[in-house]
């Protein structure tokens, strides 16, 4: 899978808003510093996302699956424990992929 990597604070802002969509078999990578509690919302979105959180060893902590563009701006979604990575890919993704809590990622 690839991946395009939101670096900058201005690209983790902006995130996906500006796609119309996810190609097949890419992500968007939210690499941080250090683990934290890094909340996601889908303002400016178009279509459905998994989110997946992962820890410092990249392994995953928490998913939420299908998030619409219509929950912003009612809700955010947050990680279950401090998180240093977030991935985001096409609604249903996730699960198509067999990703799970505890899942090892390798980049």
């Amino acid at each position: 899978m690839q991946a395009e990597v939101a670096k900058e604070y201005a690209d983790k802002q902006i995130g996906l808003s500006d796609h119309d969509c996810l190609k097949a078999g890419t992500a968007m990578l939210f690499p941080y510093d250090s683990p934290g509690e890094y909340c996601y919302w889908m303002k400016d979105m178009n279509f459905a996302i998994d989110m997946v959180w992962l820890d410092s060893n990249k392994k995953i902590i928490t998913i939420i699956s299908n998030v619409k563009p219509e929950s912003y701006p009612e809700k955010s979604f947050c990680p279950s424990s401090p998180a240093q990575y977030v991935v985001e890919v096409n609604a249903g993704l996730s699960k198509q992929l067999g990703w799970d809590i505890n899942t090892q990622f390798s980049f």
